[in-house]
Order: structure tokens, then sequence, then C-alpha cells
């Protein structure tokens, strides 16, 4: 039985028209990443399906959503659990319990390939998720032999169901409890590097607003001071910083906002 042999492959900017002999080459978003077998150039259907469903939007203009970094961590994590099955000679429609549980304790019992270090425990977790999410949508498709147990979890968008719940997650060690930060002198060096600060110190011990603002200081000051991821700062709309309830705080605090209301996270 031949294996997958996959490599990740990036849709091409200028897109190939559908043909009858190649029928999945599709009008793809430019740089979209997906998985192909080394043999014959073709997608894995399953994976290219999932990746497909799960992030890309739209009819008549198709778009990628979700933040690039993880979506190249998704394929890579596809990848390396294809070559795993290769390694057992198992196809996606044979996996189980039993063999996902294999999968997630190899990454502690064999070094990371790329660093040659052990697994961190947030790559296994999040190799976990993804891995989990991918099955879940092979065995709505009805592509699975063997069904895993559905749970229903609630998460701060909604309910969500998942498989693969009862599977515990394999220890890599103890938990590192130190919390690392930059020292604020670094940071403040980095931050100068993209313009004034926008808010100054006064002989008071107040902040005061510096009369600078500057685009490409707005970013990394806004998720300082909020708490916000890239994408989600880059997704921030208006409304929700002029309904942000601010009253009787200070620039920089943490402060529970009134009911109904909304702001951003303080830190």
């Amino acid at each position: 039985m031949a294996g997958y042999d996959v490599v990740v492959r990036k849709s091409a900017r200028r897109h190939d028209h559908a043909s009858e002999e190649v029928p999945w080459k599709t009008r793809l978003p430019a740089e979209f990443m997906f998985l192909v077998s080394h043999s014959d150039g073709r997608p894995v259907q399953p994976a290219f399906d999932f990746l497909r469903r799960k992030y890309i939007k739209g009819r008549k203009r198709l778009r990628v959503v979700g933040a690039q970094n993880s979506i190249e961590a998704a394929v890579r994590d596809l990848c390396d659990f294809h070559d795993f099955l290769d390694s057992r000679r198992a196809r996606v429609e044979d996996v189980d319990e039993e063999l996902l549980q294999d999968y997630l304790e190899t990454m502690t019992s064999s070094p990371a390939p790329t660093t040659g270090n052990p697994y961190a425990a947030e790559t296994i977790q999040r190799r976990r998720s993804n891995i989990c999410a991918f099955l879940k949508d092979c065995q709505d498709q009805g592509r699975l032999k063997h069904r895993f147990s559905i749970t229903t979890v609630k998460t701060p968008r909604g309910t969500v169901e998942v498989i693969g719940e009862d599977i515990a997650t394999p220890q890599v060690g103890p938990i590192d409890r130190y919390v690392r930060a930059l020292d604020p002198r670094v940071l403040k060096a980095m931050l100068d590097e993209t313009g004034p600060a926008p808010t100054d110190i006064s002989p008071d011990g107040h902040v005061v607003q510096s009369g600078h603002l500057f685009r490409k200081r707005l970013m990394p000051e806004t998720c300082i001071q909020t708490g916000l991821r890239r994408e989600e700062c880059c997704e921030l709309k208006r409304g929700a910083i002029m309904g942000a309830d601010i009253a009787g705080s200070r620039p920089g605090s943490a402060r529970t906002p009134a009911p109904g209301r909304t702001r951003c996270r303080a830190g």
C-alpha cells in the first residue's frame, strides 16, 4: 500500500482555470497552503478539503481567513501527521483512538526534527487540537472507518463539538511556572524605534498625552496596553473603542467594565 509522502505547496499568484484533466485546480486564493503527494503532485484530498473548508471563505471572490502563522502551523501539523501514518502503513480512514494516542506519544519519545530538542508542551497541545479538528471533519464527511466519541465544549464564542476529549495529552515534564517578561528598558528601546511615545509622565506622576501619534507605534502600543494579538488589533473596530467604559479609570490601569458596555483588556 503506497504511503502519502506529502509535501507542502502554495497556490500560485496567478490562478489556473479549472480543467477536466486537473479538476482540483479551482481558483484558490494566492499563497494558500495545502498538502500534495510527492509522487504525483496531486492534493491529499481529505487534508485539502479540510483546509479549504476551514480557511477559505466567499463565493464569487474567495479569500483566506485566519492568521497566516496559524494556517502555516495547521498545515505543518497535518504534514507531520501524514508522515506518521506513512511510518505506520496506515491511511486517514484507518485512524482510531489508539492510533491517535500513539501519534501523540511519539512527540514525547523523539525530539523535534527541526530543532533536535524535545517537543514543547504547547506544540503537543496545538498539534492535538489541529489533528482532532481534522479528524472531526473527516468523520463528518464519512471518511473514517472508526467513529470517535463527540463532546460538546463551551468556548468564549459559543459551543463547539470536538473529538478525542477522553484521550489524555502526554506530559513532557513539569510546567514552567515562571513568567518571562521583557525588561522595561528593552521594551522602551524597541518601541522607540517605531516613533515617539504617545504619552509622557508629568512631574507629579500622572500620565499625559505627548502630542505625538505615529502609525508605526500605534499597533505595538495597542497590543501591549490591551493584551490584544496582532490579528485582533487589525480587526479592532472604531465602535469597540468609542464604546469602551473608561470613566473613572486612568490609562494603563485595569478596571471591570460596567454591565452592557464593551472595553478592551488593559495590562
